[in-house]
């Protein structure tokens, strides 16, 4: 009865490693996004489904390898190296999902926080601070924003002028409208609208807009830049999400070991 319970979770494993790794890849196919995070998730679904299929000579492999002193040091290190990096992944999985993506301010200072464009424009992730920026900015007639992001090497044009085009063709008035395009990342994002609110004499109540998953590192990393800032985010649409939030655990690490 054992045998065939193990048989069947390693059959059940195997399926869903070709599950998560189809979902890995449907950004790809869709709109050329290949990052770390996707890339993790291939690595870690194709492990899933060589375990799930070949598991039974893996287990062999492993059991020869208990039999002597070196084999079971190596599994040792092995466990404890996944048990600590599932134990990190937890952290950050706690810290996404419980970082607060609503403000109270009103008419403040908005920055929106940019993200990967291409030949079309504005993707969806993008796509969903803008819209929730203008709604913000309809309601606040008083607020102006700051629109972040820089130009990667596989974009047409910086991240701010598409974000400042898009705004302007939804109604946003220019004079409201202030471009931050050096950064290349959520830290130079923030640092870099932060000197443009003190050369300006910005409100300094700021709302910073971005996706659900990255309200926790945005707020810490503001923060760290001197800003008073709250935040409103979108969600991330379903097919994004395994490999944003697996990108965005590189990013908090980073922020925890690094910066």
């Amino acid at each position: 009865m054992k045998i065939l319970l193990r048989y069947i979770l390693r059959k059940f494993l195997g399926i869903a490693g070709i599950v998560i790794l189809l979902w890995m890849l449907i950004p790809v196919f869709f709109s050329g996004s290949f990052h770390i995070g996707t890339l993790t998730g291939v690595i870690i679904s194709v492990l899933m489904i060589i375990y799930g299929f070949f598991g039974g000579f893996i287990n062999m492999g492993l059991k020869l390898m208990r039999q002597s002193k070196a084999g079971k040091l190596i599994l040792t290190l092995i466990i404890a190296l996944v048990a600590a990096i599932l134990g990190l992944a937890l952290a950050c999985i706690v810290c996404i999902e419980t970082g607060p993506g609503r403000t109270d301010y009103k008419n403040a200072t908005v920055i929106i926080l940019g993200c990967d464009v291409d030949k079309d424009g504005v993707g969806s992730i993008l796509k969903s601070r803008l819209d929730l920026a203008i709604g913000y900015l309809s309601e606040n007639p008083d607020s102006v924003c700051i629109v972040s992001g820089g130009q990667g090497a596989d974009e047409p044009e910086s991240e701010a002028a598409v974000m400042y085009e898009y705004l302007v063709d939804a109604g946003i008035s220019p004079g409201r409208i202030y471009m931050e395009d050096r950064s290349t990342d959520t830290k130079e994002n923030l640092e870099y609208s932060k000197e443009i609110i003190d050369e300006y004499n910005l409100n300094d109540e700021v709302v910073v807009v971005t996706s659900n998953y990255h309200v926790y590192r945005a707020l810490q990393t503001a923060k760290e830049s001197g800003l008073d800032a709250q935040a409103l985010s979108c969600r991330t649409p379903i097919w994004l999400w395994p490999a944003a939030y697996i990108r965005e655990m590189y990013g908090i690490l980073e922020l925890w070991f690094i910066d």
